[in-house]
């Protein structure tokens, strides 16, 4: 049952030659900025291992400012109502006073 034309691989060539990296790239990856890895499979993994661990830190932190932001919209609210009661209160407090004022002239 094997026939060359299924060979879904048979279009790829054996020795493959790597790509060279650009210029703009060192020929070592700092990785946590202290350990210095020449490059190759090795850094690569070391490379994606760090950027998932500061993925997981990133997705900690919005989520955390996720709930600090809704606690403070929710604080804001209340702010805003307790000043504005605070306010029609003393409107009305000095509209009372204002009558009495008036009532002894």
């Amino acid at each position: 049952l094997e026939n060359q034309d299924d060979d879904l691989y048979g279009d790829l060539e054996d020795n493959i030659t790597p790509p060279t990296p650009s210029p703009s790239l060192s020929s070592e990856i700092r990785v946590n900025d202290k350990v210095k890895v020449p490059p190759g499979p090795r850094a690569r993994q070391i490379n994606i291992q760090h950027e998932r661990e500061e993925i997981q830190i990133l997705k900690q932190q919005v989520e955390s400012l996720k709930k600090e932001n809704n606690a403070l919209k929710k604080n804001m609210g209340i702010l805003y109502r307790s000043a504005k009661l605070e306010l029609d209160r003393k409107d009305a407090r000095t509209k009372r006073l204002e009558e009495d004022l008036k009532m002894r002239a």
